[in-house]
């Protein structure tokens, strides 16, 4: 996967995913607004089919917090794997 760091701050991070859109970001998205501390927690797209998808967060440490989002999302997946197996 590709992604470009556009903007880091002790705060904030801008990260661009020139070959991802929603169907990756939104559920990070998602997660990342269960983290506490987080202040905005976006991804723009400013138009849906010229331009790359970027994800924007401002939180303390918003390295640390992507990373326990993205964690959590995996553990979810792994979790809905193993439930689909018994069906």
């Amino acid at each position: 996967m590709d992604f470009n760091i556009l903007e880091k701050e002790k705060d904030k991070i801008l990260i661009e995913f020139p070959t991802e859109g929603y169907t990756l970001l939104n559920p990070i998205v998602e997660e990342l607004w269960k983290e506490k501390e987080v202040l905005e927690a976006t991804v723009i797209k400013e138009h849906p089919f010229l331009s790359t998808s970027k994800l924007w967060l401002v939180a303390p440490n918003p390295k640390t917090k992507l990373k326990k989002a993205t964690e959590r999302l995996l553990k979810n997946i792994a979790q809905l794997q193993e439930a689909l197996k018994k069906i």
